[in-house]
């Protein structure tokens, strides 16, 4: 899916299927936040931030990084949901 934010384009992947878990998609909150993020970056800017079940498609993590955050910390209990966070995270340049 794309994404505007942060006067740019933002690719993410998400996945389903019956072994992909609630971490695997993109969260109507997410986007809502990010949204958030993207129009106050004061909020983020100069700070670290820890995204607290990222979800596989970190997005609210990259709009924090693309918005000035000094540190990005995007955590998650499930393996393969960091594999994609990771994977959504170099792939908008926000690692």
């Amino acid at each position: 899916r794309q994404f505007q934010r942060a006067g740019r384009t933002l690719l993410l992947r998400q996945e389903f299927g019956p072994k992909a878990g609630t971490g695997m998609g993109i969260w109507e909150c997410a986007e809502v936040l990010s949204e958030y993020l993207d129009k106050y970056p004061e909020i983020v800017s100069g700070r670290r931030v820890q995204e607290l079940g990222c979800g596989g498609s970190a997005l609210c993590s990259i709009v924090a990084s693309l918005r000035g955050a000094t540190a990005v910390q995007a955590t998650d209990g499930d393996a393969d949901v960091l594999s994609l966070a990771r994977y959504n995270l170099d792939t908008n340049d926000a690692s």
